[in-house]
């Protein structure tokens, strides 16, 4: 629920806002991940996501591409929404190219504050925006964008997906480091109750 509600209050604030949060919670890739997707990464006809690198800022340097933090390319099953939701942000970031009369970059970002494309998100600026409108819409402070990665991997382990295939789609070098965040979560474990 609280999830639906940021959702709305970005889609009134900027949409691209709004399908950033939706693929995150829908993919469960970490921040620079996400910000570092570009449309080639994404295969419409196979419902997949491939994640290659990685965009990190450190006190307002430039921002760098890297590889991802496992240093491994993985790719992600889409969920019908998840697809439908950068088919259509992809069409408006075409749009948005084209009512500024500029270029759209084959190899643009999916995420991109500029016409083009050329340019990433800024990480922390996706940050403080899921802070801004979140306190917005009075949820508790405590929930943060990286969140998002968490309720993927719960939504995934509450639907029966194996620990070891949750593991690889987050892009964890071991399975027991997916084991120790989330094996509260694995039904039949301690703690489970109605």
């Amino acid at each position: 629920a609280v999830l639906w509600q940021i959702v709305d209050e970005a889609q009134r604030q900027d949409p691209q806002l709004a399908t950033l949060f939706l693929v995150a919670a829908g993919i469960g890739a970490r921040r620079s991940e996400l910000i570092a997707l570009r449309w080639g990464d994404v295969d419409f006809e196979r419902a997949v996501v491939h994640i290659r690198r990685g965009v990190v800022q450190v006190n307002g340097s430039p921002m760098v591409e890297k590889d991802t933090k496992t240093h491994a390319v993985r790719s992600v099953e889409l969920d019908a929404l998840t697809l439908e939701l950068l088919a259509r942000h992809r069409e408006s970031m075409v749009e948005r190219a084209r009512l500024f009369e500029v270029l759209y970059d084959p190899a643009a970002f999916v995420f991109s504050p500029v016409p083009s494309g050329r340019e990433p998100l800024r990480p922390e600026r996706a940050t403080r925006a899921f802070a801004r409108i979140r306190d917005k819409v009075g949820a508790r402070s405590s929930i943060r964008l990286h969140d998002l990665r968490h309720l993927n991997a719960s939504m995934l382990i509450a639907e029966g997906v194996p620990i070891t295939e949750v593991s690889k789609r987050l892009g964890h070098s071991l399975t027991s480091t997916t084991q120790n965040i989330y094996g509260h979560r694995v039904p039949g474990k301690r703690g489970d109750g109605p």
